[in-house]
């Protein structure tokens, strides 16, 4: 990919959440031809960048099977006045240049001839190569991945469909997995694991958010993430509760008075119930069950129950 400065002297013109937007719709256009969805600002600055990219890419796929060949010489109707000269056939205007698909295959193996000249201009016929044809299931089973997805994540979305952009994702992946069958699924099946055994990953967050099939295969980062134990779950801290009752000492020496059902969360928040709610440390302790923390007043509310 070519990122030319002209991009970037248009983009930092925008709002930071129009240009963050754009950047990862051209990388991911570029590199895993993923049609962005863009709407307003963003999309206008985009269409005006596209027909830049498309052209590096055509560049790109025409560059990597070894450009277009020499055409064979031919000779010209003998002309009284001059010698014998060669001559290439005149390319005829009404035929499309070869723009290959970014859904097929380009085989990046072939030799090149380097002191072969090649003529930009001339069309060569490309036969296209379907990304997804005739691959040995040994070699690439798509269906094992969507499938364990559904089978381990019982509280996670479900994939209903193996889509073709979903696919792509699948084979973008498996070699950063492994290089065998064997050891693609295992990793895979290892990631899995730790998504379930993760409380941030199993909704136990703020947003209540979880990962689906589509975010953990989009790119190398996310499923690493995951893989290397970003979001394991954490070690419990350490809280003793002194001799006085509902007072606990945090490592950092701190003590902290809590109040009725109030405890200090493995992550090292305050908090009560499911954990997720985080109360303050320096907060009043709780009266009794009948209150909740009020994040927008910063008090103990009473429920109205008794």
């Amino acid at each position: 990919m070519v990122f030319y400065r002209s991009f970037r002297e248009s983009i930092k013109e925008l709002p930071e959440a129009n240009q963050l937007e754009i950047y990862n719709a051209i990388f991911d256009y570029s590199f895993d031809f993923e049609e962005p969805e863009l709407n307003g600002l963003s999309k206008a600055i985009f269409s005006l960048i596209r027909p830049n990219l498309d052209a590096n890419i055509r560049k790109y796929f025409n560059g990597s099977t070894g450009g277009r060949p020499k055409l064979t010489e031919t000779k010209p109707k003998p002309n009284k006045n001059l010698t014998e000269t060669k001559q290439k056939p005149k390319r005829n205007q009404s035929e499309s240049k070869p723009y290959p698909n970014v859904d097929e295959d380009v085989d990046e193996d072939e030799d090149v001839d380097e002191d072969e000249d090649v003529d930009e201009d001339e069309d060569v016929e490309k036969k296209p190569v379907s990304v997804f044809s005739d691959l040995p299931d040994e070699k690439m089973d798509y269906g094992f991945y969507p499938k364990t997805w559904n089978n381990s994540l019982l509280n996670h979305s479900k994939v209903s469909a193996l889509t073709d952009k979903r696919k792509r994702s699948i084979k973008a992946r498996l070699p950063e997995f492994g290089k065998t069958k064997e050891e693609q699924q295992a990793v895979f099946g290892a990631i899995l694991d730790k998504i379930k055994a993760s409380p941030f990953l199993s909704g136990e967050n703020d947003r209540g958010w979880r990962p689906d099939f589509d975010w953990l295969l989009k790119n190398s980062d996310n499923w690493r993430k995951i893989y290397e134990g970003k979001f394991d779950k954490k070690a419990p801290q350490v809280a003793t509760a002194s001799a006085g009752g509902n007072t606990v000492t945090l490592p950092n020496g701190k003590t902290v008075a809590l109040g009725v059902g109030e405890y200090i969360h493995e992550r090292g928040h305050r908090t009560l119930g499911s954990g997720v709610n985080k109360i303050p440390i320096d907060a009043p302790p709780r009266p009794s069950a009948q209150y909740y923390w009020d994040r927008v007043n910063n008090v103990w509310q009473f429920n109205g129950l008794m």
